[in-house]
């Protein structure tokens, strides 16, 4: 009986293992926008499975607070990639009327 529990603990933990993992390698990799989102994204899926499974994880909320900052950051870093795309042209421009 002991076995049972311990195992059912110890599979509902691996979610918020793995929430929390995935949400650092979202921050970490968040300046690169694709994987930055991809590892936010799964961290938060896997946060919410995490907390839906275990009621009060620390792992599951804090990879679920990690997800959102690292979709976070790399939503930023996408915008300003946008920005700096459509501003660039105009900047070159000016930069050789100066010249």
């Amino acid at each position: 009986m002991t076995q049972d529990v311990t195992l059912n603990i110890q599979r509902f933990n691996r979610f918020s293992y793995a929430s929390m993992i995935l949400g650092i390698l979202g921050i970490l990799s968040s300046c690169s926008v694709i994987l930055g989102g991809i590892f936010g994204v799964l961290g938060l899926i896997f946060g919410i499975i995490g907390l839906a499974r275990q009621k009060s994880g620390r792992f599951a909320s804090s990879g679920l607070v990690l997800g959102i900052i690292g979709i976070t950051i790399s939503g930023v870093s996408l915008l300003l990639t946008g920005i700096s795309f459509i501003l660039m042209p105009a900047l070159i421009l000016q930069w050789i009327k100066v010249i």
